[in-house]
């Protein structure tokens, strides 16, 4: 729930309108499913190998999203299919199966909670390759998420 307090501040404004706060609506229940998807892969893991578990999730997510996908019909090039599938399947799939496979050795409460990091790098990365810099509020969000994480990760059993 702290982890949250960080994403609160981290929030532009507040206006159910405004892009940002539809966004982080829409990451927060994100992080709920991920969490299911979570304990369901501490589960998986035991009798299946990462690469299988993330295989059968990815590809469900890709026929999923195929549907809006094709009913939007986008017009788009070889090289941005190019890049989409680079995104696919270095970006997602590799990652998803290596995070399936650290659930082996580590709590699905500790994955999870360690994930909520994705807003710190996001923040980190527009700061080094978009040149933006972060508001005051956005820092002080990202270091609740990041000392929450932190916490959670020494924090004796």
């Amino acid at each position: 729930m702290l982890a949250l307090g960080g994403v609160a501040l981290v929030l532009p404004d507040w206006d159910i309108r405004s892009h940002g706060f539809q966004g982080a609506i829409l990451g927060i229940l994100s992080g709920a499913t991920f969490a299911l998807l979570a304990i369901l892969n501490r589960v998986f893991v035991k009798s299946y190998s990462s690469i299988q578990i993330a295989f059968h999730q990815d590809l469900s997510a890709c026929l999923f999203l195929c549907v809006p996908f094709f009913m939007l019909a986008p017009a788009v090039s070889p090289g941005q299919l190019a890049l989409i599938a680079l995104l696919g399947v270095v970006f997602t799939a590799f990652s998803h199966a290596l995070f399936i496979h650290g659930m082996r050795h580590v709590p699905a409460r500790s994955a999870s909670l360690i994930a909520t990091l994705e807003p710190v790098y996001g923040i980190v990365a527009a700061a080094v390759f978009l040149s933006e810099t972060p508001s005051l509020k956005t820092m002080a969000g990202g270091m609740v998420i990041l000392g929450v994480a932190v916490y959670e990760t020494f924090r004796k059993r």
